[in-house]
């Protein structure tokens, strides 16, 4: 068996209520997918949010205040 890992960025110039659900996207391109015999599996996370958790990792309990500060701050503009 041959898996293929694919990266998509969609982009749709019209705004209509056909496609504004992103779970109506993922049936569609599905049921595309599986008339061809593929299985569909999505990985929702995204690229971002995976060097978060990595980055976590690395930051010392000491710069958590710091860092919770930071974000509140963001919050609030």
């Amino acid at each position: 068996m041959k898996t293929f890992n694919i990266n998509i960025t969609l982009k749709r110039e019209q705004n209509d209520s056909e496609f504004d659900d992103i779970n109506q996207v993922k049936s569609e391109i599905t049921s595309w997918l599986e008339d061809l015999d593929f299985t569909v599996e999505f990985n929702t996370e995204t690229y971002h949010e995976k060097a978060k958790d990595i980055l976590w990792e690395y930051v010392s309990y000491s710069d958590i205040p710091e860092i919770a500060s930071r974000l509140d701050n963001e919050a609030k503009t």
